[in-house]
């Protein structure tokens, strides 16, 4: 934890930007809405259905 501590302290704006940037552009990827509210929602409606053997009408 210290390492990491250390790492933030010491990083500087432009790094902190670039990487909150590359984080964004994960996140409005296909691979990203994953991890959004909604498609954390769809994945587990999705589970949920195949459960129950029930079919959704629309995702």
């Amino acid at each position: 934890m210290s390492d990491l501590e250390h790492y933030l302290n010491e990083m500087t704006e432009d790094q902190a930007q670039k990487i909150i940037q590359k984080g964004r552009a994960y996140l409005a990827s296909e691979s990203g809405t994953e991890h959004s509210y909604e498609g954390m929602a769809a994945l587990m409606f999705q589970k949920i259905a195949r459960q129950f053997s029930f079919e959704p009408s629309h995702q």
